[in-house]
């Protein structure tokens, strides 16, 4: 029996609905989505389904990442909180410095989704060794692909 594979793209950027969230800066945005997201927690065939979303592309642009020896925590206030340095938080990706300001992943990670309805998301990132990130500006600018993906359970 052939399973049918439910997914679909966000694509979100931090100036998104900058009217609606003025405090919004690249390193933690929050968009509001056009529509409220309520995923099914069962397939047609009434199998139980398991949604959890990849990080597949982050760019960021108008930052200066003056040393590409560090990490980023990508983080998502809609997914499973994972250990991290002590405690736990919501990861969703880990990236090496000299991806700060751009990358294409070709391996992702599915992280399981704490939630089957939303209609917001919060991105947030944290430098993992506790410098601070780059100041921003009014061009500053963090854009991402979000894969969204159900597993039969």
């Amino acid at each position: 029996m052939k399973k049918d594979i439910m997914e679909f793209y966000l694509f979100i950027s931090s100036s998104d609905g900058i009217q609606s969230s003025p405090l919004n800066v690249y390193h933690d945005f929050t968009v509001t989505l056009p529509k409220f997201i309520k995923l099914p927690p069962n397939s047609d065939s009434g199998d139980r389904l398991k949604w959890s979303v990849a990080l597949c592309d982050i760019y960021i642009q108008g930052v200066q990442f003056p040393n590409k020896y560090f990490n980023i925590a990508v983080m998502c206030d809609i997914i499973e909180q994972s250990y991290l340095k002590g405690c736990y938080a919501p990861v969703l990706r880990i990236l090496p410095g000299e991806q700060a300001d751009g990358a294409s992943l070709y391996t992702t990670y599915h992280i399981e989704l704490s939630t089957y309805s939303f209609s917001s998301i919060r991105i947030f990132l944290s430098e993992l060794a506790g410098k601070s990130l780059p100041a921003h500006t009014s061009s500053s600018v963090l854009s991402c692909t979000l894969h969204f993906q159900a597993t039969h359970l």
